[in-house]
């Protein structure tokens, strides 16, 4: 007698056709994405992390969506300069873009977790949260990254992700048109960074070389020290810091105070300061900058590399010293 159990013909079609019906599911829970992320050097590894909200019970969680890396792509550009001589050129400029157009699970998607996958709705939009990771080395010359977020977009919408990455002087005031000597001055600046800290606020002063026609040198520096957060007056080899509420000078200018985070705003920064009497009158440019900190060293073309990430776009004045 034949004892061996008797299996339906259509069995192995119904998970055909459960499994084909569980495939188009996920396929309509699929959202495409486009980014484009522009600023950054070249030959760096930049992921696109995502995460995805969802709401068993009451609580708002996240559930993270397969990472996505970013591919390179770079082009020509030919731009207008100003010469220091008050003449305009024309020079090329490589310009460095990290993209990536991927699909990625939205809200209910997984069929084996389905008591996490609940819609948030009827009580909190349905979002997506992207950030970005360029992945690099820390102090131990252990893995780490440095990175940002890109922000929320809701799960149904498909516009591009575009972002222009930058470290800058955003404000610089007031506007000054003439500097006289003896006379305390206060100029506010603001620092911005989309990737790292905000540290090293400067405020450089630019007086023309003799020798070379259009061409400035740096005559004075006040400055914040990044090692130990020091307020100070730099001219030359010679470095001046406050020490209490004494004066220090420099270079012709005295340093009467250097505040940061003024009015609770990180990144803004107050200059107090006074041209001697003995500083030279005519022509000086007034350069405000700071600095963005940095993981000790980036992953570029494969290989560890210390890297100024974001190089600092400065504001400048021109102004008549009298």
């Amino acid at each position: 007698m034949n004892t061996t159990p008797r299996i339906p013909c259509c069995r192995p079609l119904r998970i055909l056709l459960a499994l084909a019906a569980a495939a188009a599911a996920f396929g309509a829970q699929a959202v495409p994405i486009s980014v484009s992320i522009s600023g950054l050097p070249p030959g760096l590894a930049p992921v696109l992390d995502i995460q995805r909200s969802t709401c068993p019970g009451s609580q708002v969680q996240w559930l993270d969506n397969p990472s996505q890396p970013l591919t390179e792509f770079s082009h020509t550009v030919i731009e207008p300069v100003t010469l220091p001589s008050g003449q305009m050129t024309l020079r090329s400029r490589v310009i460095t873009v990290y993209t990536a157009s991927f699909n990625t699970e939205r809200t209910p998607g997984s069929f084996y977790i389905s008591a996490l996958e609940v819609r948030c709705t009827a009580i909190f939009s349905d979002l997506f949260h992207f950030s970005l990771r360029v992945p690099g080395l820390g102090n131990a010359d252990q893995p780490a990254s440095a990175g940002l977020s890109l922000g929320h977009v809701q799960q149904s919408n498909t516009a591009p992700i575009n972002r222009t990455l930058a470290a800058k002087t955003t404000s610089f005031s007031p506007a000054l048109n003439t500097l006289s000597r003896g006379v305390p001055q206060t100029v506010d600046t603001t620092h911005e960074a989309s990737i790292g800290t905000v540290q090293g606020q400067r405020l450089d002063f630019l007086r023309p070389s003799t020798p070379s026609a259009g061409a400035f040198n740096r005559v004075a520096s006040l400055f914040v020290r990044t090692s130990d957060s020091a307020r100070c007056v730099q001219a030359g080899s010679t470095t001046r810091c406050l020490s209490g509420s004494t004066p220090v000078e420099a270079g012709g200018v005295r340093l009467h105070g250097l505040q940061r985070n003024v009015d609770g705003q990180a990144g803004k920064a107050r200059f107090q300061f006074e041209l001697l009497p003995s500083f030279p009158i005519g022509t000086l440019k007034l350069v405000a900058s700071a600095d963005a900190s940095d993981l000790p060293a980036y992953i570029v073309d494969g290989v560890p590399q210390a890297l100024d990430l974001l190089p600092w776009q400065p504001a400048m004045q021109t102004v008549s010293v009298q």
